[in-house]
């Protein structure tokens, strides 16, 4: 991945409007990376056309990134892996790495197992 690459998170929680973006460290990504690789393997997921909470999106980097409902799944030229999260603390990170303003704006939107949030 060059310098020029931006790596953004998108927290998939409205129909009809923009969802909330922000821009994720280039190192961040690659811990979070490591991180999502050394969990259990599942099957991929395709990212679904939900109302409300639906996902959150890590593009940018030379992997996409999907963390949904304790499966994450990570997308490269090679295809789709799936890797098993099922106390969704990848979820959680990502968006404990959201500005607080973005944070209090989708707090009362994220599901039961995402309201651990400051």
């Amino acid at each position: 991945m060059g310098n020029n690459h931006t790596i953004t998170a998108t927290v998939c929680v409205f129909s009809g409007r923009r969802n909330p973006q922000w821009t994720i460290p280039a190192a961040a990504y690659h811990q979070l990376l490591l991180a999502v690789e050394a969990l259990p393997a599942t099957a991929p997921q395709e990212q679904e056309g939900l109302l409300g909470y639906s996902g959150i999106i890590i593009t940018g980097g030379e992997k996409k990134i999907f963390a949904f409902n304790g499966t994450i799944t990570v997308t490269s030229e090679s295809g789709a892996k799936g890797y098993a999260d099922k106390t969704h603390t990848v979820e959680n990170s990502l968006l404990h790495t959201c500005p607080p303003a973005t944070l209090e704006e989708i707090k009362g939107l994220l599901p039961g197992w995402l309201k651990g949030l400051p």
